[in-house]
């Protein structure tokens, strides 16, 4: 398909399935970029938190994402747009003072509108 630029030179259009024209090059259509996947694990706590103290829930991604939300027993309790240099991300979360308590510590890389693009969670007691 041809169509009229700005200046009423023709340029080409690639059509696609939708009717609304593609990117193309000198040598063709060009290659749309198909996002890698996301890929994350939680590195801390461990099996067990000390109650009533401060603990850092640090998540390490793989991939492009724009933040990590912590969330404790479905409860969100922070987000990290910031990782280190070694791709963690980490939220301070105060263990209450129950003793035995379990509690599952989740996180979810997010994407560009706040989608999700990866999930990891453990479950931890309290001592």
């Amino acid at each position: 398909m041809a169509a009229a630029d700005s200046t009423g030179a023709t340029v080409d259009l690639l059509v696609g399935v939708d009717g609304v024209p593609g990117p193309t090059g000198p040598t063709g259509p060009l290659p749309i970029p198909i996002p890698s996947p996301v890929a994350m694990r939680l590195t801390a706590p461990l099996s067990t938190v000390q109650a009533n103290h401060d603990v850092n829930v640090k998540a390490v991604v793989v991939g492009i994402v724009t933040g990590v939300e912590v969330s404790v027993n479905g409860l969100v309790i922070g987000t990290d747009a910031a990782p280190d240099s070694g791709g963690t991300y980490t939220v301070k979360w105060r263990v209450p003072k129950f003793k035995g308590a379990r509690y599952l510590v989740s996180a979810r890389a997010l994407g560009v509108g706040g989608g999700t693009l990866a999930t990891a969670s453990i479950t931890v007691m309290a001592r």
